[in-house]
Protein backbone atom coordinates (compact mmCIF):
# COMPACT_ATOMS: atom_id res chain seq x y z
CA UNK A 1 0.00 0.00 0.00
CA UNK A 2 1.38 3.76 -0.99
CA UNK A 3 0.90 6.52 1.18
CA UNK A 4 0.09 10.30 -0.19
CA UNK A 5 1.49 13.37 2.05
CA UNK A 6 -0.60 16.29 1.15
CA UNK A 7 -0.88 19.49 3.04
CA UNK A 8 -4.51 20.23 4.62
CA UNK A 9 -5.40 23.33 3.17
CA UNK A 10 -8.81 23.95 1.14
CA UNK A 11 -7.06 25.84 -2.02
CA UNK A 12 -5.24 22.66 -2.43
CA UNK A 13 -7.08 19.70 -1.11
CA UNK A 14 -9.67 18.75 -3.71
CA UNK A 15 -11.68 15.91 -2.87
CA UNK A 16 -12.31 14.65 -6.67
CA UNK A 17 -8.17 14.61 -6.40
CA UNK A 18 -8.25 12.66 -3.77
CA UNK A 19 -10.75 10.56 -5.06
CA UNK A 20 -8.36 9.69 -7.93
CA UNK A 21 -5.64 8.48 -5.79
CA UNK A 22 -7.93 6.45 -3.49
CA UNK A 23 -8.52 5.02 -7.02
CA UNK A 24 -5.43 4.28 -7.77
CA UNK A 25 -5.16 2.75 -4.20
CA UNK A 26 -2.92 5.10 -2.61
CA UNK A 27 -3.75 6.41 0.91
CA UNK A 28 -4.05 9.80 2.16
CA UNK A 29 -2.48 11.53 5.68
CA UNK A 30 -3.34 15.11 6.07
CA UNK A 31 -0.93 17.39 7.84
CA UNK A 32 -1.73 20.99 9.26
CA UNK A 33 -0.66 22.79 12.32
CA UNK A 34 -2.80 22.14 15.27
CA UNK A 35 -0.53 23.70 17.76
CA UNK A 36 0.30 26.93 16.00
CA UNK A 37 -1.01 29.49 13.90
CA UNK A 38 0.12 29.89 10.61
CA UNK A 39 -0.53 33.79 8.87
CA UNK A 40 -0.58 32.09 5.63
CA UNK A 41 -3.73 29.49 6.24
CA UNK A 42 -7.20 30.15 4.32
CA UNK A 43 -8.40 29.71 7.73
CA UNK A 44 -5.99 31.79 9.81
CA UNK A 45 -8.59 34.96 9.93
CA UNK A 46 -10.48 32.88 12.78
CA UNK A 47 -8.11 32.94 15.12
CA UNK A 48 -8.71 35.60 17.83
CA UNK A 49 -5.67 37.70 18.87
CA UNK A 50 -5.50 36.92 22.19
CA UNK A 51 -5.12 33.07 21.66
CA UNK A 52 -1.77 33.71 19.59
CA UNK A 53 1.68 33.11 21.53
CA UNK A 54 5.07 33.69 20.76
CA UNK A 55 6.58 32.93 17.77
CA UNK A 56 8.04 29.84 16.14
CA UNK A 57 11.89 29.88 16.21
CA UNK A 58 12.70 29.83 12.24
CA UNK A 59 9.25 30.23 11.11
CA UNK A 60 7.81 33.45 10.09
CA UNK A 61 4.57 34.25 10.17
CA UNK A 62 3.85 31.28 12.84
CA UNK A 63 2.67 31.20 16.83
CA UNK A 64 2.10 28.98 19.19
CA UNK A 65 -1.80 28.84 19.80
CA UNK A 66 -3.30 28.78 23.71
CA UNK A 67 -4.59 25.30 23.42
CA UNK A 68 -6.82 25.48 26.14
CA UNK A 69 -9.07 28.35 24.67
CA UNK A 70 -12.25 26.70 23.16
CA UNK A 71 -11.80 28.72 20.27
CA UNK A 72 -8.83 27.26 19.15
CA UNK A 73 -10.52 23.96 19.42
CA UNK A 74 -13.17 25.16 17.44
CA UNK A 75 -11.06 25.94 15.05
CA UNK A 76 -9.18 22.76 15.19
CA UNK A 77 -12.74 20.32 14.66
CA UNK A 78 -13.28 22.65 11.63
CA UNK A 79 -10.06 21.70 10.06
CA UNK A 80 -10.53 17.66 11.50
CA UNK A 81 -14.25 17.65 10.27
CA UNK A 82 -12.70 19.08 6.68
CA UNK A 83 -10.38 16.27 6.61
CA UNK A 84 -12.49 13.90 7.41
CA UNK A 85 -15.51 15.35 4.52
CA UNK A 86 -12.40 15.10 1.82
CA UNK A 87 -11.44 12.08 2.25
CA UNK A 88 -8.16 12.03 4.13
CA UNK A 89 -7.68 8.46 5.58
CA UNK A 90 -5.45 10.22 8.51
CA UNK A 91 -4.11 13.20 10.00
CA UNK A 92 -0.71 14.65 11.10
CA UNK A 93 -1.30 17.12 13.62
CA UNK A 94 1.55 19.17 14.09
CA UNK A 95 3.41 21.28 16.94
CA UNK A 96 1.66 19.06 19.60
CA UNK A 97 4.11 20.03 22.20
CA UNK A 98 3.55 23.35 23.23
CA UNK A 99 3.99 22.76 26.99
CA UNK A 100 7.52 21.86 26.43
CA UNK A 101 8.18 25.24 24.34
CA UNK A 102 8.40 28.88 25.38
CA UNK A 103 4.53 29.68 23.70
CA UNK A 104 3.84 32.80 26.15
CA UNK A 105 1.54 30.57 28.07
CA UNK A 106 1.42 29.12 31.34
CA UNK A 107 1.01 25.85 29.59
CA UNK A 108 1.81 22.45 32.03
CA UNK A 109 1.68 18.98 30.78
CA UNK A 110 -2.06 18.05 31.91
CA UNK A 111 -3.03 20.96 29.32
CA UNK A 112 -0.54 19.28 26.51
CA UNK A 113 -2.36 16.16 27.15
CA UNK A 114 -5.86 17.00 27.11
CA UNK A 115 -5.59 19.02 24.09
CA UNK A 116 -3.97 16.35 22.26
CA UNK A 117 -6.57 13.83 23.50
CA UNK A 118 -9.00 16.09 22.06
CA UNK A 119 -7.10 16.18 18.79
CA UNK A 120 -7.10 12.43 18.63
Amino acid sequence: MEWMFTILTSSILQKRRLDRLHRDGKRIICYFSAGSFENWRVDSYKFPYDTLGEELDGWDGERWLDIRDRRVREIMRSRLDLAKSKGCDAVEPDNMDGYTNSTGFNLTYRDQLKYNIFIA
